[in-house]
């Protein structure tokens, strides 16, 4: 009878042990939120230059770009373009201030597709890669998180690019 009494001791010590170890990690987790939004932008100042002694239609770019989100957030980033026969890679950052004042700054990287559509027309340019989360003030104070974008322009310097994603707030 003993031995069942303390068996049974066991299995409830160790059953409420349990359920102590996943309330606690359960209180521990940190709740996800989506940050998901569209973004319609227009580029403000690009600078190229054209890669010496190299393949061609080598080009760099520094360019910087304006615009909102469909959240009502304003945005600037700057970005680096590194293309040929606009193709390549592109990498930058970006600060967003959203309706609330909140302040976002992200860093971004990901792949540029382009091809010429006529004498004098502006390329058809597309762009998708990675973002993640650098700082933030506000509602974004000790966010961390990121996500993917993938956009294109429409016109002569202008773009819509749609950005999904998800972040925590570290306790």
């Amino acid at each position: 009878m003993k031995t069942i009494k303390s068996k049974n001791t066991l299995v409830i010590a160790l059953s409420l042990t349990l359920c102590f170890v996943l309330i606690a990690s359960i209180a521990h987790a940190q709740e996800k939120f989506r940050r998901d939004t569209i973004e319609y932008g227009v580029l403000t100042k690009v600078e190229r230059v054209d890669v010496a002694d190299d393949i061609g239609g080598h080009k760099l770019s520094i360019a910087s770009y304006k615009g909102v989100d469909v959240n009502g957030g304003i945005f600037e980033n700057q970005s680096m373009l590194d293309m040929v026969n606009f193709n390549g890679t592109q990498w930058g950052y970006q600060k967003t201030v959203e309706k609330d004042g909140s302040i976002i700054w992200g860093k971004f990287q990901g792949k540029v597709t382009g091809k010429l559509t006529g004498e004098g027309k502006p390329p058809l340019m597309s762009f998708e890669g990675t973002w993640s989360i650098v700082k933030g003030t506000g509602k974004y104070e000790k966010a961390v998180g990121g996500g993917t974008y993938k956009g294109r322009f429409i016109g002569d310097g202008i773009f819509i690019n749609n950005v999904w994603g998800t972040y925590s707030i570290k306790k």
